[in-house]
C-alpha cells in the first residue's frame, strides 16, 4: 500500500492541519521529478480527517483495529442523526410533491414549506460543520498508539461526512 504521508513528506499523525498538507503538496509539486498523480492522490487523502485517519489505520494499526466496528454515538452526535432523520423523509416527500405539481399555483403553495425545510436542513448542516470542527480540534490530543480511539474518531468523521453529503444533496434538490 502506498503511504500518502511519505509521498508528501509528512509525519504519520492524525493531527495534520490543512495548512501543513497544502504546504507539503505545493513543496512536492515544485520538484521536477514529482509524480503529480501520486501527489494529488496523497493530498486528497490527507486533507480530509476521515480519510487521513482511515489511511493511518490501514498503514500503521494492528490487524484487529482495521476491522470496522460500530461506534457508540455521543448524545450530540445522536441529536444530529435524529435531526437529519426527521428532515430527510420530509424533504424527499416534498421533492416528490414538487415534481408532481403541474400548475404555478400548486408550485407556489409549496414554497413556504420548501423554505421552512431548507432552513431546517441548513441549520442541521451548520450543526454538522460545527461538530466536525470540534472533532478536528481534538485531533492533536489523539494518541496514535491508542488505536481504538483513532478508529472511533475515524468512524465519527465518516458519519459526519456522510450526513453532510446527504444535507447538501437534499438542499440542492430543494432549490
Amino acid at each position: 500500500m502506498t503511504n500518502a504521508f511519505t509521498i508528501l513528506g509528512l509525519p504519520q499523525t492524525a493531527s495534520l492541519t490543512e495548512e501543513q498538507v497544502r504546504a507539503a503538496y505545493f513543496a512536492g509539486s515544485k520538484s521536477p521529478e514529482a509524480d503529480n498523480a501520486a501527489l494529488n492522490a496523497a493530498f486528497e487523502l490527507l486533507l480530509s480527517p476521515d480519510k487521513r485517519l482511515k489511511h493511518l489505520i490501514e498503514i500503521a494499526a494492528p490487524d484487529d483495529t482495521r476491522k470496522w466496528r460500530a461506534v457508540a454515538m455521543s448524545e450530540d452526535m445522536m441529536q444530529l442523526f435524529l435531526a437529519l432523520g426527521k428532515a430527510r423523509p420530509q424533504a424527499e416527500a416534498l421533492i416528490e410533491k414538487r415534481g408532481k405539481a403541474q400548475s404555478a399555483l400548486s408550485k407556489a403553495l409549496l414554497e413556504k414549506q420548501t423554505y421552512a425545510l431548507r432552513d431546517a436542513l441548513e441549520q442541521t448542516g451548520t450543526a454538522l460543520d460545527e461538530k466536525r470542527h470540534a472533532l478536528e480540534a481534538e485531533l492533536p490530543q489523539l494518541n496514535e498508539t491508542d488505536w481504538r480511539r483513532v478508529a472511533e474518531a475515524q468512524a465519527r468523521f465518516a458519519y459526519l461526512a456522510k450526513w453532510q453529503a446527504q444535507v447538501r444533496e437534499l438542499l440542492l434538490k430543494l432549490m
